[in-house]
């Protein structure tokens, strides 16, 4: 066992710094954030001082020593458009981000079980085969087209739900279901094939030769697919890109990654979820 999780650790660690490095080089060769930052009127001598400022003067292996060093200690610098510490903007878009994550993933499983039970227990019906496309469709239509379909609709067209910004529950709906709905797919599939495969379980015909009421024969199958579902949470928990949502972190991230903002490239990297 400790050697699987020291395998583990090292390969994460690995990983890690394969893509700390991946995004040095891609800031280095970006260009000079001095350039960005200084005025076209700017003296040489203004250029060497705010070189020397930003460690630009040093060698590359000593900048990315230190740029290692400081990620993993947590310091990601200053963000070269706003002067701020970019562990500011973290914390600002933090908790929007969070809560749009769990209220995303709730709704998944709010929807994805009952329906995964539902289209098992009646398997072959109109209600089957509705919740079956319904899956295929949330497995298939990428994300970002989604949220621009329903803000669309339900907050262009229909005027009923707002397009965007952060206030009551009202503003959680369109971006928590489009977060959930891909995952509450996959959570539907993986809840009908448990089903369908508990329920076709010998002790489950016997059970139902025996005359045993419904609800008692579906106990079963309900509780292997819970041991299945709460295995399988962690790996497709995830906070992912909102949509429609009021400025969380990953979308912050990315209005602050510029070309020559090299701080927030590694916000936008290291934050929970990518673009689609």
């Amino acid at each position: 066992m400790w050697r699987y999780l020291t395998g583990r650790v090292l390969q994460t660690v690995l990983s890690m710094l394969v893509v700390v490095s991946i995004v040095f080089v891609l800031t280095r060769l970006s260009g000079n954030p001095v350039h960005l930052l200084l005025d076209v009127n700017a003296t040489e001598r203004d250029q060497e001082i705010l070189t020397r400022h930003l460690g630009l003067d040093k060698p590359l292996p000593v900048q990315y020593g230190i740029y290692v060093t400081n990620i993993f200690l947590g310091d990601f610098g200053n963000s070269v458009l706003t002067r701020r510490p970019v562990t500011e903007h973290i914390w600002e878009r933090l908790p929007a981000t969070v809560e749009l994550g769990f209220v995303a993933m709730f709704l998944s499983v709010l929807i994805g079980v009952p329906l995964g039970v539902y289209s098992a227990v009646r398997r072959g019906g109109v209600a089957d085969s509705a919740a079956r496309v319904f899956a295929v469709l949330g497995q298939s239509m990428p994300t970002f087209w989604l949220g621009l379909m329903l803000i669309l609709f339900f907050g262009v067209v229909l005027g009923v739900l707002p397009a965007g910004g952060r206030g009551g529950l009202s503003h959680l709906i369109l971006p928590a279901f489009t977060l959930g709905y891909f995952t509450s797919a996959a959570i539907l599939r993986l809840t009908r094939s448990s089903m369908l495969e508990g329920l076709g379980a010998d002790y489950i015909k016997c059970a139902r030769l025996k005359g045993l009421h419904e609800q008692v024969v579906l106990a079963p199958p309900r509780v292997h697919h819970h041991a299945r579902l709460s295995d399988r949470a962690g790996r497709r928990a995830g906070v992912e890109r909102p949509v429609s949502r009021g400025e969380p972190l990953r979308r912050r991230a990315l209005q602050l990654s510029q070309p020559k903002d090299s701080p927030c490239w590694r916000l936008a990297v290291g934050s929970p979820g990518s673009p689609a």
